[in-house]
């Protein structure tokens, strides 16, 4: 099942959803290769910072839902979007 929702990553190339470049299984394994992501996560960013200024919130805002918009148009539905999950890069 965690394979079948990877590959979904190679299906909707879009700026704000990292990529996925790989996958390696094994008899006990599971290797995946993603891209390379810079940045805080948006908790941690809040936590270190402060909240965020309304032009970032804004722009944050914009972005995720630019993702959630495609999903939702292949009828994707993301069950587990939290600050942890969203790197500010």
């Amino acid at each position: 099942m965690i394979v079948n929702e990877l590959h979904l990553l190679r299906e909707f190339p879009h700026s704000s959803i990292i990529s996925l470049f790989e996958i390696y299984e094994n008899e006990q394994y599971l290797h995946i290769v993603l891209e390379e992501v810079n940045g805080d996560s948006l908790s941690t960013y809040i936590k270190n910072r402060g909240i965020l200024n309304d032009n970032d919130i804004i722009r944050t805002l914009k972005r995720i839902l630019s993702v959630m918009n495609l999903l939702h148009e292949k009828h994707i539905i993301v069950r587990e979007l939290n600050p942890d999950k969203v790197v500010l890069s």
